[in-house]
């Protein structure tokens, strides 16, 4: 199977996730979502991401993450590759076990990130979306995101929920390369070990250092 370069890498998802959650008092399920990630503290979730390049081009992983307010995460894909994203909120250390390298960027890199807000940065961002809900099924609905502004590098988000918790995304960038991802198995404010959330270069792997 071809191993596709995405533009989307965990993070960037994270960052999407967290920049797009402007809501329209009106709409109950939109409020849903502000609720669901003002009561998040900490966040645990297997998921399956499937990529599709718009060109017949496709890739599938399955991973695991962990969140935790105010600035750690992780990231785990398993398969097909495996690679770690991980923030111990001084540095962001991207490891990829093929390549057997390395990337650490320092966590002060994300200033200004949407990220933030997830993390619970207190960011005011409801005139960054136009937002409509596209499907709602009783207690399952997709809610789309369109950016206002340009340089975004998304053309268009969908935000899925179902019982008051996130269930999937889809982002679609300006190219026509679409990224799904689907959570399972959400545990929302459950403990999470510190050691989560440490990072290690393993012993051969190359370090590249990025401001």
């Amino acid at each position: 199977m071809m191993r596709l370069k995405s533009s989307f890498t965990p993070c960037t998802l994270f960052m999407l996730l967290a920049f797009s959650f402007s809501a329209l008092a009106e709409e109950p399920i939109v409020l849903q979502l502000k609720q669901f990630l003002k009561s998040t503290q900490t966040l645990e979730a297997s998921f399956r991401q499937w990529v599709d390049d718009g060109h017949g081009d496709y890739e599938e992983s399955t991973g695991h993450f962990y969140l935790q307010k105010p600035d750690l995460f992780r990231w785990d894909y398993l398969q097909p590759y495996r690679q770690e994203i991980v923030s111990d909120g001084e540095k962001i250390w991207y490891f990829d076990a093929d390549l057997e390298q390395v990337t650490v960027k320092p966590y002060k890199a994300m200033h200004g990130s949407a990220l933030l807000l997830l993390l619970g940065k207190g960011m005011e961002l409801d005139e960054q979306f136009n937002i409509q809900i596209i499907d709602q099924f009783s207690d399952d609905a997709r809610i789309r995101l369109v950016p206002k502004g340009k340089g975004q590098g998304v053309e268009q988000i969908l935000v899925g929920m179902n019982n008051g918790q996130l269930s999937s995304l889809a982002l679609k960038d300006p190219f026509g390369q679409i990224t799904n991802i689907e959570f399972n198995s959400i545990q929302k404010n459950g403990a999470i070990e510190a050691s989560v959330f440490s990072f290690t270069v393993p012993d051969g792997a190359d370090l590249l250092e990025s401001e």
